[in-house]
């Protein structure tokens, strides 16, 4: 609409991101700190496209390759989820070892490495 563009205008010449585009991601500038728009929607302009941009490839090459063996948390629109997802197709895998995911531990590991030492 036209105020959407008015304001969309008036976020560039603030290098902020248009409450629009955080909205057509779900969320609003307030959300939390791993949502999409939540910390990058307080990010300038041109960092949040370039984030925005590593997301999407992220999810390329996943689709394009299989999953990762390693995950950069914070690039993925609801991590969250995706971790809830891993401890359930876990528990499914080893149903019949008697896993039960009440019963279930995440274990994560903080690698000091940047994502192009990972391949």
């Amino acid at each position: 609409s036209r105020s959407e563009l008015g304001d969309a205008l008036q976020s560039f010449a603030k290098d902020a991101v248009p409450e629009s585009w955080l909205r057509a991601l779900g969320g609003t500038v307030s959300d939390a700190p791993s949502a999409p728009s939540a910390g990058q929607g307080r990010m300038p302009l041109g960092r949040w496209l370039r984030t925005m941009g590593a997301r999407c490839e992220l999810l390329q090459r996943w689709l394009r390759d299989g999953a990762p063996v390693s995950f950069w948390l914070d690039g993925l629109f609801a991590p969250v989820s995706l971790i809830a997802a891993v401890r359930q197709d876990v528990c499914r895998t080893r149903a019949s070892e008697g896993w039960a995911l009440d019963e279930l531990a995440t274990v994560g590991e903080v690698l000091a490495l940047e994502r192009e030492q990972l391949k």
